[in-house]
């Protein structure tokens, strides 16, 4: 993975330049790419999810299938509902495979322990 702070991607109507510290996440549904941006801006892409984690920072983590999203951007764990919620508000479903994967990036992304 690289570590840049700009990643571009491209649909048929244009090129999207985005910081990657304003990028909440990623999620791929039916063969179309979604980048979730902080200020409520999305863009969408035709990109496999394979090709997106390739471009994308260590601190970005892959929480079920097809979403990855960036770690230093969640607020709150729903463990019952199996969420993560992210600063804005959005909320995305984690799948049981990737819980432990989730608590080892987030302990390793600098957090001050847990209570």
């Amino acid at each position: 993975m690289k570590d840049s702070e700009i990643i571009t991607v491209a649909n048929e109507k244009g090129i999207r330049i985005i910081q990657v510290e304003s990028l909440l996440g990623v999620k791929v549904e039916d063969y179309v790419c979604t980048f979730y941006i902080e200020n409520g801006e999305f863009f969408s892409c035709t990109h496999s999810m394979k090709d997106v984690e390739k471009l994308l920072p260590e601190h970005f983590c892959r929480i079920s299938r097809n979403t990855v999203v960036n770690i230093k951007k969640i607020k709150t764990i729903e463990l019952r509902q199996r969420e993560v919620v992210l600063t804005s508000g959005n909320a995305f479903s984690y799948s049981r495979r990737n819980a432990k994967l989730i608590r080892d990036k987030l302990s390793n992304n600098g957090s001050n322990g847990s209570v």
